[in-house]
């Protein structure tokens, strides 16, 4: 009896290792599996392309979610919360590696892309030039409007930022920038602090919008670039020295480098534009020899000799042909370098120093340094002068 009952033990034993085994075995090749060749190779787990799948889908619902988010925003409209919405769409089909991925982010792109071609910014009110020291006479207004399925109206609430230029602390140019929203009419109006210093700088009312996409954050900075998401102003602050008792004296020099001690064309032509600019006090004065030895002490003592008191800026300096060169269809192209300088006597020291140079064509040489000097002096020179010495 004991030994039958010894055997059925013997038997319930050996079929209890032969099922365990086989789970004993499969679970351990699943924590170190068996490779074949270097031993130090990773294992490599595919991907199953059902689950690639449902990424994609995944990834296409939530996108739906913010692409209805997008036009619920552009109904409004609230730019800032269109992108934001287009930004979270277009990351994740950015994601998806599919076809289908590209062609939807595209298309949303370009949704975007008609949406942004809808706003338009015009210049409503620019102040006139003032000087340093003085405030600006009216604000810088622009106005921002949306072209709808009615025709063109004005955006109101919509959030633009103004682009300044200004001094810091230390003297040094830089550009402020501040928030603005349009009003019901669409307008945005900016009061310019006091200028402290002369000069002639961009002052921006932009869109005040970005994206995380970068072809949409490019496409939004072309369009301010272009003036489209953006009106652009000129902040000018003119010198306070026209009022100075001021002389010019310029020396020309020809194309092989020689001076020209008879005349003095390019200080009639600079002379000649900045008495409209409200130059009143000022004149010409020959110092051809002096300006001719490149030393300046000479020049100066020289024009101290022959002003007296009576004058408080001179204007001095050189032009020169720089280059001279005919082209294959006979035409002249002529570069004209200057080199200006402002001394002021009341404080007996150079108070400016510019270098301009401007390119000027014509059928012959006498016409293409005509051209060249009339950029030169009688516009760019004018200019930097009116808002910089």
């Amino acid at each position: 009896m004991y030994r039958s009952l010894f055997a059925v033990c013997v038997c319930c034993l050996l079929f209890a290792v032969c099922v365990t085994t086989p789970a004993v075995a499969s679970s351990f090749s699943k924590e170190i599996p068996v490779q074949f060749g270097n031993v130090s190779d990773p294992p490599s787990f595919a991907i199953p392309v059902a689950f690639k799948k449902l990424k994609a889908e995944e990834a296409f619902a939530r996108a739906s979610t913010y692409e209805a988010d997008l036009d619920a925003a552009l109904e409004i409209p609230d730019y800032p919360a269109a992108l934001e919405a287009f930004d979270s769409a277009a990351k994740l089909l950015a994601a998806v590696s599919q076809g289908a991925g590209e062609d939807r982010l595209a298309a949303l792109r370009a949704k975007m892309e008609k949406a942004l071609d809808a706003i338009s910014f015009s210049v409503v009110s620019a102040p006139a030039d003032t000087v340093s020291g003085t405030a600006f006479r009216k604000d810088f207004v622009a106005r921002v409007s949306i072209l709808t399925p009615t025709g063109k109206k004005p955006l109101a609430g919509f959030g633009c930022t103004v682009s300044c230029p200004s001094v810091s602390e230390s003297g040094e140019r830089v550009t402020l920038a501040e928030n603005r929203t349009s009003l019901s009419d669409g307008t945005v109006a900016f009061t310019a602090p006091v200028p402290t210093k002369t000069g002639k700088n961009p002052l921006v009312i932009a869109a005040a919008l970005t994206s995380s996409d970068p072809v949409i954050r490019d496409s939004i900075r072309a369009r301010q670039e272009r003036g489209q998401l953006a009106a652009n102003f000129s902040h000018s602050v003119a010198t306070a020295a026209r009022a100075y008792s001021t002389v010019i004296s310029l020396l020309d020099y020809d194309r092989n480098g020689k001076p020209v001690l008879s005349a003095n064309v390019s200080s009639t032509a600079l002379l000649q534009p900045l008495v409209p600019k409200g130059f009143r006090r000022i004149g010409m004065a020959d110092f051809p020899n002096q300006l001719a030895t490149g030393d300046e002490a000479v020049l100066i003592k020289a024009a101290k000799a022959q002003f007296g008191s009576g004058v408080q800026r001179f204007i001095f300096g050189t032009v020169r042909v720089a280059s001279m060169v005919q082209g294959d269809d006979g035409s002249w192209t002529c570069v004209l370098a200057s080199d200006v300088s402002v001394w002021d006597f009341a404080s007996d020291s150079k108070v400016y120093h510019t270098t301009p140079s401007m390119i000027g064509t014509g059928a012959t040489e006498a016409l293409a340094i005509a051209d060249a000097r009339k950029k030169l002096v009688g516009d760019a020179l004018v200019n930097d002068l009116y808002y910089n010495m």
